[in-house]
């Protein structure tokens, strides 16, 4: 004996006829093809993501290198120009001293050193990004994923698909 379920559908055991039906098949439809998409599209977005972090790493790192060098031409620069800088070199890197002059240390009682400065770190990926990379990486994850979307197919064609209505349900009315 079928029962009547919201929507005007029909349940008689083993069978959702009605709407409910439809809906149900193009939901496991749906879904097993966001997961072959995502399987599909996984592995060029992660190599894209990962483009994207080398990228930024090569920039950061020249950004480091003119840094460097803007500060060594300077240095450079003040040698050549600057005599009070060059003695100071001298005295203070070299140690050295001018006959008859007598150097005197003094120590500070507590020095204080500046602490360093904690190096940049990135936000992490987005959820979209890690899953991208973990299946684009993992060939039993990427498997998996395309079983489970062959099984919703599967599922959505043998349960709710017209195919597994009997042919005589329409014209007579009764199974």
């Amino acid at each position: 004996m079928a029962q009547r379920l919201a929507g005007g559908s029909r349940w008689n055991g083993d069978l959702i006829e009605g709407p409910a039906r439809v809906l149900a098949f193009w939901a496991f439809v749906l879904v097993a093809l966001i997961l072959i998409v995502g399987v599909v599209l996984c592995e060029p977005y992660a190599a894209a993501d990962a483009a994207e972090r080398r990228l930024d790493f090569v920039r950061r790192g020249n950004r480091e290198h003119a840094r460097t060098n803007d500060r060594l031409r300077a240095e450079i620069d003040a040698i050549q120009n600057d005599p009070f800088y060059a003695e100071r070199i001298v005295r203070v890197d070299l140690s050295w001293q001018r006959s008859g002059e007598r150097v005197v240390r003094l120590r500070a009682a507590n020095p204080t050193r500046l602490p360093r400065p904690e190096p940049a770190v990135s936000a992490p990926a987005g959820w979209l990004a890690r899953t991208a990379d973990r299946l684009a990486r993992n060939d039993s994850q990427r498997a998996f994923t395309l079983g489970t979307a062959a099984l919703l197919l599967f599922v959505a064609f043998a349960c709710f698909s017209d195919a597994r209505r009997p042919a005589h349900t329409e014209a007579t009315g009764r199974t």
